[in-house]
């Protein structure tokens, strides 16, 4: 019988970040013990598909786990990205429209985020899962022990130009989802700066603040259909960007 304690002790490290990592399996609202059953069964279903390089020192098996867990941070940086890139546009609309009065802590990330920020990064998740997203997160992963075996590496310059599309991609999807909000909005400052100067005598503060919020959620309606097809795009690329920096840690 072949002996897996030390493929399963490895594993457990790439394994692990990934599972911590990805919002449907490593949010503060999923019970510990479930992360930790999640992560064992990963570990056994993989540790046959992986070899211990042999001759392995303690200090070259420090090396092999942090890379492990580097590689595991950026196989999982695909929904992070789409997510933090949702976030960022829920909180460009919610400041526009006023949301930045009451903040609430969101349970997927334990962060303090606005309300539109948390509709987003759940509507991003819920369009991960409808799409079996996770499940090519776990095929990547299962994948990457051909491509990226165990052993000590380096790293690449290429992780560089993938930490900059890494923040390309997030700005861009938050944009992409805040310009609806932006544009509208605009036209209602300017609407509310002509008539503050026809009417001197209103009081713009009051009306000001409930036509925003009206207009706002007008555009809320009408924009949350194209967040499911935006966030599939996204995805798509997020993955060609997460692959491209787990290839730099070679």
């Amino acid at each position: 019988m072949i002996d897996l304690t030390p493929c399963l002790g490895l594993v457990l490290a790439r394994a692990g970040t990934v599972v911590m990592t990805v919002p449907p399996f490593g949010g503060t609202s999923v019970p510990p013990t479930v992360k930790i059953g999640l992560i064992l069964l990963l570990s056994v279903t993989l540790a046959p598909l992986v070899s211990v390089p042999a001759g392995v020192t303690l200090g070259v098996l420090t090396s092999i786990i942090v890379r492990e867990a580097a590689i595991g941070l950026a196989l999982s940086m695909a929904v992070r990205l789409a997510v933090a890139g949702a976030e960022v546009g829920g909180q460009l609309a919610g400041m526009q429209m006023g949301f930045s009065y009451a903040v609430l802590v969101d349970p997927s990330s334990g962060a303090r985020n606005q309300v539109l920020s948390s509709l987003y990064g759940n509507l991003v998740v819920l369009a991960l899962l409808a799409t079996n997203a996770h499940h090519a997160v776990l095929r990547t992963l299962a994948a990457s022990y051909q491509s990226l075996p165990l052993g000590a590496g380096g790293v690449s310059p290429q992780i560089l130009t993938a930490s900059g599309r890494m923040l390309g991609l997030v700005l861009l999807f938050g944009v992409q989802l805040a310009a609806p909000f932006v544009i509208a909005l605009l036209v209602v400052e300017v609407a509310l700066g002509l008539i503050s100067r026809s009417v001197p005598g209103l009081n713009m503060m009051t009306v000001g603040f409930g036509l925003r919020l009206l207009v706002g959620l007008i555009v809320l309606a009408s924009a949350l259909a194209a967040v499911p097809s935006l966030a599939q795009s996204v995805l798509r690329q997020a993955f060609d960007v997460s692959d491209l920096a787990a290839r730099a840690l070679r």
